[in-house]
């Protein structure tokens, strides 16, 4: 389905019309970036800025979380939520921007302050528009996307219900991709996630008699090595999997053979059977080759997100909408999933929901700064694309684009 001309001329108008405002209210939110969980002044910052255009919200008691709610001219029986992450990562930042953040040791280096700038860019729009549309449109500010995984704690405090949302969009900038473009994946987008810690524990001993001792380092070298036969052995050549290792520690001293080593990582997979299958395979093998050593070994897992599945529909609507209004030579069908994590997957996982990459590349730029770069500098005219697509899509969906 093609969107009429003259609705995407009359959305990009409104754009321009709150475009300026958009570019401050971000800037403020890149100076002044909060880690997970301590978001209070940006919530306090979207709650004002609500406020100010009679925008109804929802607070969370609990979190920074807050739900924004506009209401369509008849209230049917549909819903869609769009998504936006808050929290900054502990970077220092090293872009001498003239709005640089001044919480040292604190930078919005993945691109949430944009995201949080073009939802409010996108509450303006569609409360102009609200007697173009029937249901409901929630705004979904989230914290701590970056830790604990705020998506899941505002799902489990109603967010998606009263009134029911069927549909849930979100965007992520993607530093390698043009502005004006954006990236959409079918099916599978990222991967599931699954955090592991490992105790081997051996004998200890002075290092000139291994004799009198069981040398847990040895162990957990086998161990670690032998980790990636699950991956190339155990799971399909057709399905992708990862067993990242990324703490040691063992020892004390160069003349002692410790009686413990410890180690961390992170397992990957593209679905919950495989990352399921991964963790049983990690326990079997971990046992197995500390039994045949003579040692003991205890693990613990703590699942982390689960994989970020896009809805079909949503697929095709996004598809039909980015054509319409960037044209087809700025969109980008991507057939790759990424083994990265986000937790816009617990959205995706309880309700229909479609995640796509928006490009931030400006064409000044000579080299691309990645996701968590001290360097990152998204290009501000990618906050209209993101508006331009959230509106649309939205429109589509509540007009019986389903």
């Amino acid at each position: 389905m093609r969107i009429e001309e003259k609705t995407i001329i009359e959305v990009k108008g409104l754009i321009d019309k709150h475009y300026d405002e958009i570019i401050n209210i971000r800037r403020n939110l890149h100076k002044h970036p909060e880690l997970s969980e301590n978001e209070k002044r940006t919530s306090d910052l979207i709650c004002n800025f609500l406020k100010k255009e009679n925008i109804s919200f929802k607070r969370s008691s609990n979190t920074n979380a807050l739900v924004g709610i506009i209401k369509g001219k008849h209230p049917l029986d549909i819903g869609v939520g769009i998504r936006a992450d808050m929290d900054a990562l502990p970077i220092e930042e090293a872009t001498n921007l003239p709005y640089s953040s001044v919480n040292t040791g604190v930078m919005h280096a993945c691109g949430h302050d944009i995201h949080v700038a073009t939802l409010l860019g996108t509450a303006l729009v569609l409360s102009s528009l609200s007697e173009d549309f029937d249901g409901t449109v929630k705004l979904f500010f989230q914290p701590a996307e970056e830790t604990c995984g705020g998506a899941l704690s505002m799902i489990e405090e109603g967010c998606l219900q009263d009134p029911k949302i069927d549909y849930v969009i979100g965007l992520h900038i993607e530093p390698s991709l043009e502005t004006g473009k954006v990236s959409l994946t079918q099916g599978t987008m990222n991967a599931a996630s699954t955090e592991f810690s490992v105790t081997i524990e051996g004998k200890s001993c002075h290092a000139a008699h291994p004799e009198n001792g069981i040398d847990p380092l040895i162990v957990a070298c086998e161990t670690i090595r032998a980790y990636q036969n699950i991956i190339s052995k155990k799971l399909s050549p057709t399905k992708k999997g990862l067993i990242t290792v990324s703490k040691f520690n063992c020892g004390t001293k160069n003349n002692i053979i410790s009686g413990k080593a410890v180690y961390s990582g992170i397992i990957r997979a593209n679905s919950l059977s495989d990352r399921e299958l991964i963790k049983r395979e990690v326990l079997n093998m971990t046992e197995g080759i500390s039994e045949v050593y003579g040692t003991t070994s205890t693990i613990d897992f703590q699942d982390s997100y689960p994989n970020l599945v896009n809805d079909d529909s949503l697929f095709a609507i996004v598809k039909g909408v980015a054509e319409s209004a960037l044209g087809t030579e700025n969109l980008e069908i991507n057939n790759d999933s990424s083994m990265g994590a986000d937790d816009f997957s617990y959205f995706t996982h309880a309700s229909k929901g479609l995640y796509f990459n928006l490009g931030c590349l400006s064409p000044d730029d000579t080299e691309v700064h990645p996701l968590h770069s001290a360097l990152l500098n998204p290009h501000e005219a990618s906050i209209k694309t993101g508006i331009l697509i959230e509106v649309l899509s939205s429109l589509e969906i509540l007009n019986g684009g389903y």
